[in-house]
């Protein structure tokens, strides 16, 4: 008996038929499991490219971290200033000088951090979106908390992002195949931990330091004498120094953070 042809294919139109693959996309055979069985290695018109998000994240973070670096002899000098200034050596101006090229480092850095918050967001909101589709049943954040976790207490730590990273990282581990229930049970890596550690707390250290001074913020200079602002960077100097390193370990550990998670969802979705 001959072999039967086999079947046509659907007509153009038809319900099987999807959208060819965006660039950045390999060209895959489509295949059709249902949204509970999960879209796997294979090309899904829902699936969102993240490629693109996490490099001008690296690239900001980069930035951040080489004004950081660039602000520890800064504040160095501003403290050695305010030391002379507190004991008469030098003038008011002087101590002045260095303050404003510390402001404007510190002004710099705020700038970067702000566009990285919000890329962040974006970024998570399509890894949240992509995880779901990925089949990974009993999954707890919506992309919703891409935005919400960052404002809701106990949100000054961090707590609800941080959640939020150790489902992505379950999430993408490659052994994971749709509709597992075992998903959950993944290790985490160690930079998620770390992240949470560095970003959740050490600004609270930060803080905590600043306030002893009876200065809230920088925004508070302008209120007080210059006695009053060079104690502000006499008190506690050698913890502020620390939390300065520590902040530029953090910012390595959250551009890891964002490669390694970009890296691993792309090789499940198959963003190319």
């Amino acid at each position: 008996m001959s072999e039967l042809p086999p079947p046509p294919l659907p007509p153009p139109g038809s319900g099987n038929s999807v959208p060819p693959p965006p660039p950045g996309y390999p060209t895959l055979p489509p295949v059709h499991p249902g949204p509970e069985q999960g879209y796997v290695g294979q090309y899904h018109p829902g699936f969102q490219p993240i490629a693109r998000n996490a490099r001008t994240i690296t690239v900001l973070l980069c930035i951040v971290g080489a004004l950081q670096v660039i602000g520890i002899p800064v504040q160095l000098a501003l403290h050695d200033k305010a030391e002379k200034f507190l004991d008469g050596s030098i003038s008011s101006d002087s101590f002045r000088d260095a303050l404003s090229t510390q402001q404007n480092v510190s002004g710099f850095q705020g700038g970067a951090t702000l566009a990285i918050g919000i890329l962040t967001i974006i970024w998570m909101r399509k890894l949240i979106n992509n995880h779901r589709l990925l089949g990974r049943p009993g999954s707890k954040w919506s992309p919703g908390w891409a935005i919400g976790g960052w404002f809701v207490p106990p949100g000054a730590v961090y707590a609800v992002p941080w959640l939020i990273f150790k489902e992505l990282w379950r999430g993408s581990d490659p052994s994971n195949v749709p509709n597992d229930p075992n998903w959950k049970r993944r290790p985490v890596s160690p930079l998620v931990h770390a992240w949470w550690v560095l970003y959740g707390f050490v600004p609270i250290l930060g803080a905590a330091l600043t306030a002893g001074t009876g200065l809230a913020s920088l925004r508070d200079i302008g209120k007080n004498n210059d006695i009053d602002v060079a104690k502000l960077y006499t008190h506690n100097f050698s913890l502020q120094v620390v939390v300065s390193i520590l902040s530029v370990v953090g910012t390595v550990v959250f551009a890891l953070l964002v490669q390694n998670l970009t890296r691993r969802q792309r090789a499940l979705t198959g963003e190319g």
